[in-house]
């Protein structure tokens, strides 16, 4: 049951309009909301049934808890400073915020083992896709040779930056079963989902994505395959050449950002941030407030973070991320399952692209772009979680438990040795 509830989740979760209608009874509760209610039941049950079930725990625990703390004061902050009501719509904003969260702790805890693993990357990957094709038909039909801001799509999303987000975070888990596999059949079939998804990212005109598709491409060929770096900067020299000219025109206008007035509205609106940062930085000025002390949105996670929540939530978000790229990474180093492997690196390069495009949005706040990436930390986590298990159960003796076990070995041999002694002396002897 939980697998299946699972499955239409995680299709309906970029369907924004879809899900957001199918069910909507209010107070924010619709399709997916439901869905959640449901998964949640089931762990539950589950869980009461199973007398070996354990909460897992995870490196990302403590700077999640904390960053939820901290995120939650602000909301009476925003209440104090701005006379914000409760039931305005912030709580309603901050249970989405929260969902994400959930979704970690919820899949770290029910997805388990490498057939469920299988079977949630198959689906995370054919939505993707889907998101993908999508993207190439929507290009196609407000294509033009050179480039101009109508050819900008979003997708089932709203706007493109969004949407390119979205696929150059889980582009890693095609690339990534991609190299591990032995399947050729399944080889070709990736390798072309792995193109068709990389045009799609490049027809988004989204120069962050731009950025982030370069990291992760650079990981793989760091972590995996030297070879691949070779092709990057070959694919770099010959951009000019290789790339359609819209897009090279629109990856060139990165160095020209002087005449780019998205650009300089950023800068603008960081510097009027780190100002308002300035004013109030351990509490911040309160959830959402935001709208109220600038006149344009930040597109920048940690200065919008900082700015409402105070620089405590800031580091406690960097913290996160932190966390959640080593251990990723320590874990493919280590592991020796492929599917563990698989996961892990996704993770990797996941991390890396969230971590870039949120400096350049605020992205974490959308939460349709976020589960997937939390289903995935979620896997990975619970493998990490399980393999240490395994280790801690297989661990060496080291020389501290050598001597107890000496220890405990002479004291049984001299106890057995004594009452040997006493029973042929004889009751009464001394």
């Amino acid at each position: 049951m939980f697998n299946f509830l699972l499955t239409i989740y995680i299709i309906m979760t970029p369907l924004i309009k879809k899900s957001d209608a199918w069910l909507n009874v209010g107070g924010g509760f619709n399709l997916t909301t439901f869905l959640l209610l449901f998964m949640s039941m089931a762990w539950l049950f589950g869980a009461m049934s199973d007398k070996d079930a354990k909460i897992v725990k995870t490196p990302l625990d403590l700077p999640l808890m904390f960053l939820i703390l901290t995120t939650f004061i602000s909301i009476f902050v925003g209440m104090v400073n701005y006379q914000i009501p409760i039931f305005s719509g912030s709580l309603h904003v901050y249970k989405r915020f929260l969902t994400q969260f959930f979704v970690f702790w919820l899949i770290a805890n029910n997805v388990k083992g490498e057939k469920q693993i299988k079977w949630v990357l198959t689906v995370l990957i054919l939505s993707v896709f889907f998101q993908a094709i999508l993207t190439i038909f929507q290009h196609y039909s407000v294509r033009s040779y050179h480039y101009d801001d109508d050819m900008r799509i979003g997708g089932t999303f709203y706007r493109s930056n969004e949407l390119a987000t979205f696929l150059v975070a889980y582009l890693p888990m095609m690339v990534a079963i991609f190299f591990f596999t032995k399947n050729i059949f399944l080889k070709l079939i990736l390798a072309g989902f792995s193109f068709i998804t990389s045009m799609a990212i490049l027809y988004t005109f989204s120069r962050e994505s731009y950025l982030a598709l370069g990291v992760v491409l650079f990981i793989f060929g760091l972590f995996k395959n030297r070879l691949f770096l070779v092709g990057l900067i070959i694919v770099g020299v010959f951009a000019p050449i290789i790339l359609p000219a819209n897009v090279y025109e629109r990856f060139e206008s990165i160095q020209d950002t002087e005449q780019d007035a998205s650009v300089n509205t950023r800068f603008e609106m960081w510097r009027m941030a780190r100002a308002r940062i300035v004013e109030s930085p351990v509490i911040g000025h309160g959830y959402l407030t935001s709208r109220y002390l600038l006149p344009r949105d930040t597109h920048n996670m940690y200065f919008d973070i900082a700015m409402e929540s105070g620089v405590p939530a800031l580091l406690l978000l960097i913290w996160f991320f932190n966390r959640a790229f080593f251990s990723s990474l320590k874990f493919y180093l280590r592991t020796k399952d492929t599917w563990n492997k698989i996961l892990a690196i996704s993770s990797v390069c996941s991390v890396a692209a969230m971590a870039l495009c949120n400096f350049f949005g605020t992205r974490l706040t959308f939460v349709p772009i976020n589960i997937y990436f939390f289903i995935l930390l979620g896997m990975t986590m619970r493998a990490k979680f399980e393999e240490d298990l395994r280790l801690s159960s297989q661990a060496p003796l080291t020389p501290k438990t050598k001597k107890s076990g000496q220890d405990r070995y002479e004291k049984n041999k001299n106890s057995i040795y004594n009452r040997q002694i006493n029973h042929r002396r004889g009751p009464g002897s001394s």
